[in-house]
């Protein structure tokens, strides 16, 4: 008897939206994946929320869904744990912190605080942010010391629930009471949080936050430098305010996001003892903190919040029973199908292969919807006709990409890109007679124009994502009947379960998801 082999494609940032014009994918109404709905099971996955480990209503994220669907399980993520941590109180006890405030009292040193400052809760909180700072503020208030707490934040462009013009005000309040605060740096998220290895970007935030740039006044006049220029925030170049300054060995670095993938690049400037991307200056005896764990390589780095062990996930169960597995997508979501999928580790397993394809997104990705789709869709078609992978994993960044840019008819491409591409996919597979799984990683593009305001929404929503399994003995008769929105299969989760029944091998305990096999219809 041959054995099962199953390709899992993910359509990151597809989501399912309502039936009205604000939704791309209602509109175009996709051949395909119409299809596949009505002839093979089908349903829909909770994404966001608790079910997928975050905060309640928190609208789901690409790192997350693939950390779970991985797992197997829910678990709970940073930002939750770590505002529970701050809540019980629990937070101001923890000994990194505790030795924090130690290494100032004992070297009169500064501390910089670096990391993006938004509302949203999805890399970074503003609560946590201020929580730090007052935590800071009132030992150094205390003690009556000559440090000083130097903040060099960068900016998105998400305006909602509040724009960060809004949150650096609140911030300038606080000086009131903490008059040894000051805000010393500003950058674009383009430069300061790049995921695609373009260190010519890195290299901007790096050098803002060592003082080298343009000085500015105040921050509004950063800001309406720029705007006059036609720049949006998350692409604004660094800028330093207030008087000039250095980091000193006797300074504390302390990065406060809690999302790994997109900080690492800039932290691995400061940590990686072997960085070779640009000249740097060497920093031996600076503290350097980490909220959270952006590499296991870092070892100088002195972590807050430790990530959790994460046994027995679906890559290493593949693994275990000598089977190959290849994971395939563009390098803006490498860390999503390697590290994030892999239960946080980074490290290839037995028989693991890796093909990441370069991205090249540019400063508009909107006018390129097509992404490296092509070069995705044929490496899988070509790993299923040579039959030698048992599990594929691939993943279509193009649905979040693009439902970032907020661009309506560039969105509209991607839905039709995308049902090409899968039809192509699913041929092979079926003439091979491997399984197909699709499922979307969180809600964006299915919702791309607000429908208050009639603007575009270019931020993740809560939505429920689809899921399809196909084979050739899944095959049913058509159904065109139109579902209930209000209700779902399962949660993200599932999917890890389902992998493993798909491909007949055991559950262990510690993967508490069920397999959606004997749920969808």
């Amino acid at each position: 008897m041959s054995k099962k082999k199953l390709a899992l494609i993910v359509l990151d940032g597809i989501g399912v939206g309502s039936h009205d014009s604000s939704n791309p994918i209602h509109l175009i109404q996709p051949q395909n994946l119409n299809k596949f709905s009505q002839t093979y099971p089908y349903g829909t996955l909770q994404a966001s929320g608790i079910a997928a480990g975050l905060g309640w209503n928190e609208e789901g994220r690409s790192e997350i869904s693939h950390l779970l669907m991985g797992a197997g399980r829910v678990i709970y993520q940073n930002y939750p744990k770590i505002s529970l941590a701050i809540n019980n109180r629990t937070f101001y006890k923890n000994q990194i912190l505790v030795d924090c405030l130690d290494y100032l009292k004992n070297k009169k040193g500064n501390l910089h605080l670096v990391g993006l400052i938004s509302s949203l809760n999805t890399e970074s909180s503003f609560a946590h942010l201020t929580t730090i700072i007052n935590f800071v503020g009132e030992f150094i208030n205390q003690n009556k010391l000559p440090s000083q707490i130097f903040l060099h934040l960068f900016l998105d462009n998400n305006n909602k629930p509040e724009p960060a013009e809004s949150l650096l005000e609140k911030i300038t309040k606080l000086k009131t009471q903490l008059p040894f605060l000051e805000i010393k740096s500003l950058c674009g998220r383009y430069f300061a949080l790049d995921t695609t290895e373009h260190f010519d970007r890195v290299k901007e935030s790096y050098e803002t936050i060592l003082g080298t740039k343009p000085h500015y006044d105040t921050f509004e006049k950063y800001f309406t430098y720029h705007k006059e220029r036609g720049l949006e925030a998350e692409k604004f170049p660094g800028g330093n305010l207030g008087t000039p300054y250095n980091l000193k060995p006797e300074d504390t670095l302390f990065f406060f996001n809690f999302k790994e993938a997109s900080i690492k690049e800039l932290s691995s400037a400061f940590l990686d003892p072997n960085f070779n991307h640009f000249e740097k200056e060497a920093f031996p005896d600076l503290k350097i903190i980490t909220l959270t764990n952006y590499s296991n390589d870092f070892k100088k780095a002195l972590v807050v919040f430790p990530e959790e062990k994460i046994t027995d996930t679906v890559s290493e169960i593949i693994s275990q029973n000598h089977l190959n597995q290849l994971k395939i997508t563009e390098s803006v979501r490498g860390p999503e199908v390697t590290y994030y999928w892999n239960g946080l580790k980074e490290t290839p397993l037995e028989n693991e292969y890796r093909i990441i394809i370069p991205s090249d997104l540019g400063l508009h990705p909107e006018t390129k919807p097509e992404m490296m789709s092509a070069e995705i869709t044929s490496r899988i078609i070509q790993s299923i006709e040579d039959n030698e992978m048992d599990f594929i994993l691939a993943n279509f960044p193009n649905g979040d990409i693009i439902g970032h840019t907020g661009d309506f008819e560039a969105s509209k491409k991607v839905v039709t890109i995308l049902d090409e591409a899968l039809d192509l996919i699913v041929k092979s597979a079926l003439a091979k007679n491997w399984q197909i799984m699709i499922a979307g990683s969180h809600g964006n593009l299915e919702k791309i124009i607000d429908s208050v305001t009639g603007y575009p929404d270019k931020k993740h929503n809560p939505n429920p994502v689809p899921v399809y399994i196909i084979s050739n003995e899944l095959l049913k008769t058509p159904n065109p009947g139109t579902r209930n929105q209000s209700t779902t299969d399962g949660i993200i989760s599932d999917i890890g379960a389902t992998v493993l029944d798909l491909l007949d091998l055991p559950k262990p305990e510690s993967i508490s998801g069920k397999s959606l096999l004997k749920v969808l219809r």
